[in-house]
Order: structure tokens, then C-alpha cells, then sequence
């Protein structure tokens, strides 16, 4: 048989000829020892790989003409531009975070809201809610309402333009711990507490429509996907509990629908699950997409709520290895739903803006007092030019998200900031309106 095959410098239309790596190792180790005249190594080295070095003198394949530097220098050049390439693409997907501010953004305490509860307040939720749920009336209007969850075990609403309470629910044995309404129905309220249940209650009629207490120890978070089809909840029971929404009914006495969830997954971790959000695929716009937060462990677990609920786990060390030195205590989804920013106990006071469903990490921000026996929470401004964060002095601190500097901190509260929520822009507030709530018992506004 005829090896026509020529050590010539390959063109372009040759065809690849693929070298024995393992032979031109043994070439160029070699070589390193004949050029630097390490002779009695050369000399074992020849003795040992006798049988090696029989076989890469016999061969008949070519091998690159390069000694081991250029083989060195080749390998760090091409580390460096795969580096550059992969920075460049990485820079490219968070250009939308580049921009200027408009400076409009909540910077004055507008008023203070006080004898609502008469212990910590510690949750918030606001919305957009009609009077007839409260008053009773055939009008249909809508106006601003605060939901708030205290340590004494019940909900309250308020009125945010009068700081009136138009209705108290107590369904729960413990502290209220999460609050969030239907998205569709503007009756339905989902709160979590310390008693381990969560509850599905009618904001109107004060009933409790379910009750869930598949959980063992408290529940962090309860959250509506935003297509109503599924409640998910985060427990200290080192768990998740995915419902689904198996019927959707019309009410017995009032002209309105009442669905009804059942459990269908539960997911258990290696620690508490400490956060919660719940956004939108990346890659599917119409997959809602559960994210979890657990002590004791470095990943960001995203659980896509759709049939199987297959999960992704994302490793918040940038180095892979097994390890963070915090923990992800709360979670938000950007407006946009491209990054989700996760507040830590990490002393440093470090708040990371996350890629969605990727470990990198296009923002940090630094500024807000914070430390490993507190629970920091954040939100952004809903044009996502803005990012709210508690403090432990007592503050919120406002930073710019495309710099990440600390432009203002929002002072009033006489006690550690437990909550914050943002209520977007009005006729009346086309700043849009910060509220907060405080172990000092009372709820601030800030316009």
C-alpha cells in the first residue's frame, strides 16, 4: 500500500490529517531534553520509553515541527482569545444595561401609615384592587390597596390614600411571613406563615377557600405563577410544593370565579429554602419558571412549571467549585424578566444582579448595611432603571442599575426595614411610590 503523504504545511483545501498526539508528546518531551542538555533525564527518559520512542521513529506520519514553548505559547494564546471571545459575547448580552437614568424614582417620604397592626409588620403587597371588594358597592372602581402581614398572625388592608383599614383577615396561628394576590382574580389572596399552611382566602368574603399544610415547619414564600395555573411555596422544611389549579368554578353566593389547586410535586433540597421568584424563560416566553434559594447550598435551583417540573441548577460560584459564602435570601425578577436580582447575607452587603438561568454576574452593587442574622429584601422600579434594597441602619437604599452607585437612601424608620414593594407610576405619582415596613410597626410611603 502507498502512504503518498507529504510533511508539507497544509492548505486550505487539503484535508486535515489528525497526528498521533501520543507520540508527539513523546517527541516533544524529547526534544525539551536535548535542547536544554538535560542529559542524564534524556538518558532514563530513552531507557524507559525505549518501546515509545521505537515506535515514533518508525512512524511514517508527519508531526508539527514546533518544540514544546511553541506548543505552550500556541495553547496560551488561544486560552487568551477564547477568553476574549467569550467575554466579548458576554458583554454584548447585557448591553441593554447600558443607559442613562432619568432620575425619577421615589426620594421623599410621602407619609406614614401607623395603627394597622399593633405588632412588627413584617410582609408586604400592594395592588390595584376594586372598592366593591371592601364597601360592598356596585361600582367598580379601582384604587390602590396595601396587604400586610404582621407578627400577629393576621393580614390587614389598608387604604393607601387614606391609611384607612378596610378589612383584617386572620387565618393563620402564626406570623404572617408572604402575601401576593391572583393574577387574574382580583379576589384572591395567597398568604404563607410560620404555622408551616398557607392559605388560598376571597379578599371580599373573609373566607379561607383552601388551606395547605403539607409543609413541617414555616413557609418562607407563596407565590402565584403569572398565569394563575400554579402556586408554588418555599419551606424551612428544606422543601418546595408545586400546586396546580385542577378547576375553576363560579362561586356559590357571588358572580365570580373560585379555582381550586391540588399538589402535585414536591422537590426537596439539602437546606431551608431561604427565596423564591417566580419569572419567564429565556428561552420560551410562554414557560413560567419557578427559582429557589437554599442555605447551605451554592445553586439557584429553576424549576420550569410545566409538565415533569424539570429542573436546571445553576452554580452561583463562578469558579465551579461547591461552595458560596452566602446565602440567597431573597429574589426578584427584573420588569423585563433578563436578570434576577438576589439579595445575600454576605457582610460585604453584596446584592447581585444575576443573568436569568446563567452565573453571570453583570452587576454587583455595595452599599446597604447587611449581615448574616438579617433578612434583606429588594425590588426594582418598574421602568428597571432603579433598584431598591434594605439596610440595616434603618434605610433604603436606592442605587442605578447601569453603575451601580448608591444615589439615595430613604431615612425615616425607627427600626430594621422588614419589607419593601413598589407601586408603579400614576397620573398622580409618575415617579411611582415606594412602600416599606418596619419592626417599628408602622408602613411608610415614599413618593
Amino acid at each position: 500500500m502507498d502512504f503518498n503523504i507529504q510533511p508539507t504545511v497544509q492548505k486550505k483545501e487539503d484535508k486535515h490529517i489528525k497526528i498521533d498526539v501520543r507520540l508527539f508528546a513523546f517527541k516533544l518531551v524529547r526534544d525539551f531534553l536535548k535542547d536544554n542538555n538535560f542529559n542524564n533525564t534524556l538518558e532514563i527518559f530513552n531507557e524507559e520509553a525505549a518501546d515509545d520512542l521505537e515506535i515514533l521513529d518508525d512512524s511514517i506520519r508527519p508531526l508539527p515541527n514546533k518544540n514544546l514553548y511553541a506548543v505552550l505559547e500556541e495553547y496560551e494564546e488561544f486560552i487568551t482569545v477564547d477568553k476574549l471571545s467569550k467575554l466579548s459575547v458576554e458583554k454584548s448580552l447585557d448591553e441593554d444595561l447600558k443607559f442613562k437614568c432619568d432620575g425619577k424614582y421615589p426620594q421623599n417620604s410621602l407619609k406614614t401609615i401607623e395603627d394597622v397592626h399593633y405588632s412588627n409588620i413584617i410582609s408586604l403587597h400592594s395592588k390595584q384592587l376594586p372598592e366593591n371588594l371592601f364597601n360592598g358597592s356596585e361600582e367598580n372602581k379601582t384604587k390602590p390597596y396595601i396587604l400586610s402581614g404582621a407578627i400577629d398572625k393576621s393580614v390587614r388592608a389598608t387604604e393607601l390614600d387614606t391609611g384607612k383599614v378596610v378589612s383584617i383577615y386572620e387565618h393563620h396561628k402564626g406570623a404572617v411571613l408572604s402575601i401576593d394576590t391572583h393574577p387574574k382574580y382580583n379576589h384572591i389572596m395567597l398568604t404563607s406563615s410560620m404555622d408551616g399552611q398557607i392559605c388560598i382566602i376571597n379578599i371580599e368574603t373573609n373566607e379561607c377557600i383552601q388551606k395547605f399544610k403539607n409543609h413541617r415547619k414555616f413557609v418562607t414564600k407563596a407565590l402565584f405563577s403569572p398565569d394563575g395555573q400554579h402556586i408554588v411555596s418555599t419551606s424551612y422544611d428544606h422543601t418546595v410544593n408545586i400546586y396546580k389549579c385542577i378547576e375553576e368554578k363560579p362561586g356559590e353566593t357571588q358572580n365570580y370565579v373560585v379555582p381550586k389547586y391540588e399538589l402535585v410535586n414536591t422537590k426537596e433540597y439539602v437546606g431551608a429554602c431561604e427565596s423564591l421568584c417566580i419569572t419567564i424563560s429565556p428561552e420560551d416566553n410562554s414557560i413560567y419558571t419557578a427559582i429557589v434559594g437554599v442555605r447551605e447550598d451554592n445553586y439557584l435551583h429553576y424549576i420550569d412549571l410545566i409538565e415533569g417540573y424539570p429542573e436546571l441548577n445553576i452554580n452561583m460560584n463562578l469558579n465551579g467549585d461547591n461552595w458560596v459564602s452566602f446565602t440567597p435570601m431573597y429574589l426578584v425578577p427584573s420588569p423585563d424578566h433578563k436578570y434576577i436580582l438576589c439579595c445575600t447575607d454576605n457582610q460585604s452587603g453584596r446584592t447581585i444582579l444575576f443573568r436569568n438561568r446563567s452565573n453571570a454576574q453583570p452587576r454587583i452593587f455595595y452599599g446597604a448595611q447587611i449581615d448574616e442574622f438579617t433578612n434583606p429584601r429588594c425590588c426594582f422600579h418598574s421602568s428597571g432603571q432603579y433598584v431598591f434594597i434594605t439596610s440595616n441602619d434603618f434605610s433604603v437604599c436606592v442605587f442605578e442599575v447601569p453603575t451601580t452607585k448608591l444615589v439615595k437612601k430613604l431615612v425615616g424608620h425607627k427600626a430594621i426595614v422588614r419589607d419593601i414593594a413598589f407601586i408603579e407610576p400614576t397620573e398622580e405619582y409618575n415617579n411611582g411610590l415606594l412602600i416599606s415596613c418596619s419592626y417599628d410597626k408602622t408602613i411608610r410611603v415614599w413618593n
